[in-house]
């Protein structure tokens, strides 16, 4: 089974969670709507509600229809909170399936659940060794040609010398086996 880039997938993060969540005064919950877009345009809504105990969120319900078999579906989240070493509290969902804290739950199939669980990969763990080395170096400078690459380093000389910079992108560029 080819496995799945977790970037092209709905995906809730729980800080965006968190900072749309936030009680003015203190209820039992928030009903929000999320809306899914993909390359600009819609795709998709979300009802979304935040369950409170003592203005902390203790669950999400996610009330959504399935975009091919038109299926509605209700699911339920628990938010974990953990508490930080220097005081405040971090916020983690609690995956459905393996109970594992998690920042972000993903829809691949039916429903949300973890990347683990998903078996999800990310693009850049898919690309090979001498493209991550070649994308690194010359990301910010990917269509350019190499005279501007020699322009883009801020400073190449200081003094008539060339730079510790200059040289080690030189040597990263002279390495590079594609």
């Amino acid at each position: 089974m080819p496995l799945i880039e977790a970037d092209s997938l709905k995906q809730i993060s729980i800080s965006k969670i968190i900072e749309l969540s936030k009680p003015s005064n203190p209820t039992p919950y928030i009903i929000q709507q999320l809306n899914f877009s993909r390359n600009g345009q819609d795709v998709g809504t979300m009802g979304l509600i935040t369950y409170f105990d003592n203005l902390r969120p203790v669950k999400i319900n996610l009330d959504y229809v399935m975009v091919y078999g038109g299926e509605k579906r209700n699911q339920d989240i628990n938010i974990v909170a953990m508490p930080c070493h220097f005081g405040g509290v971090r916020y983690f969902f609690k995956c459905p399936d393996c109970d594992c804290r998690c920042f972000k739950i993903y829809m691949a199939r039916t429903h949300f659940k973890c990347r683990k669980c998903h078996n999800l990969t990310y693009t850049s763990n898919n690309a090979s060794k001498g493209y991550r080395k070649f994308s690194k170096l010359f990301e910010p400078l990917v269509f350019y040609d190499s005279s501007t690459y020699h322009k883009a380093l801020k400073y190449p000389k200081h003094k008539g010398r060339y730079t510790r910079n200059y040289i080690k992108a030189m040597h990263k560029l002279a390495n590079i086996n594609v």
